[in-house]
């Protein structure tokens, strides 16, 4: 998500009747992001953010300016989903849901800078349908919905800002909005058959989402978030011990993300590349809605979000 620049703002200001375009501007790619960061499938955030590129250097340069991005941001998300119907060899019909929060924290040494805090809390629910075309392969298609709240949290420190806080709060700052999106999707994915080793599958995902914005500040409503994911992803599950009580395996994971409309104004680019290497475990006592979990490492290549993630896993399939 991309913090409102001070000059914009003063620029804003002095041309009144375009201030609507900007925020409206400005909350799209807030959403918009936040429906991709509330995606697992397709960027992962953990528990502590590092820069591959210094890992093998004695005395590591200045934190990357993606670094600090990642540091400032944090990424929770608790999908579950379960089968409601199907027709063995035919199809099978799913529903997913997911809670998210998403926080970034603009913090600063600076006693005279001042200090910014954007939430996202989201709600998704999807109804999808795998169609079997044979025991490897499978069509996908999807309808979801995302139910997001939106609120921004500023405290002025600056001289200059502060003079603006009367004009800035309610319209870009001190803020709060909801958001109604919606989702389709059409995937193909291959799935190779168990074997003792383990097995590997390929995802080939085409999402797109429409959404609008309502109630909450007056300048923040008319926004309509508009963005495209398209995702190829390869994963190998290799097992590595397994007993009547529990599974561990070591999963991997490469995939290219492209994407448009709102987001490659918050992220710097129209793709980019994610890596992900972890240790899954799932003990046949659990609930079945309970996949798996496990930890694990997720590198980011490419966005204004580059750099790796020490990650926790939840149904990682």
């Amino acid at each position: 998500m991309k913090l409102i620049k001070l000059l914009l703002s003063v620029f804003v200001l002095l041309n009144g009747d375009v201030l609507a375009s900007p925020q409206q501007n400005n909350m799209a790619q807030i959403f918009s992001t936040g429906v991709l960061l509330s995606d697992s499938d397709a960027i992962s955030f953990g528990v502590a953010n590092f820069d591959p590129k210094t890992l093998l250097q004695k005395h590591p340069s200045e934190i990357s300016d993606s670094i600090q991005l990642r540091n400032q941001l944090a990424v929770t998300n608790l999908p579950f989903n379960f089968e409601v119907a199907g027709k063995k060899g035919v199809f099978s019909d799913k529903l997913f849901f997911n809670l998210s929060y998403v926080v970034q924290k603009q913090s600063t040494s600076e006693p005279e800078d001042d200090y910014n805090k954007d939430i996202i809390y989201g709600f998704y629910s999807a109804y999808k349908r795998d169609w079997i075309l044979d025991k490897s392969w499978k069509l996908s298609t999807g309808i979801g919905q995302y139910l997001m709240h939106y609120e921004n949290k500023h405290n002025y420190h600056n001289v200059f800002s502060s003079g603006l806080q009367q004009q800035l709060d309610g319209q870009y700052f001190n803020i709060n909005s909801n958001a109604y999106i919606l989702e389709p999707s059409l995937g193909i994915k291959y799935t190779q058959q168990k074997q003792s080793w383990g097995y590997w599958s390929y995802k080939s995902k085409f999402n797109y989402f429409y959404g609008w914005t309502f109630s909450g500040n007056t300048a923040t409503r008319g926004a309509n978030p508009q963005s495209w994911k398209f995702a190829n992803t390869l994963k190998t599950h290799l097992h590595l011990f397994s007993n009547t009580q529990q599974l561990e395996s070591l999963y991997i994971k490469a995939e290219r993300v492209d994407i448009g409309g709102d987001l490659p104004a918050s992220l710097g680019t129209d793709y980019y590349y994610e890596f992900g290497l972890g240790l899954l475990m799932k003990f046949k006592a659990w609930p079945d809605f309970i996949k798996n979990v496990g930890i694990g490492v997720n590198v980011n290549l490419g966005s204004s979000l580059e750099g790796g993630s020490l990650v926790l896993y939840f149904n990682e399939v």
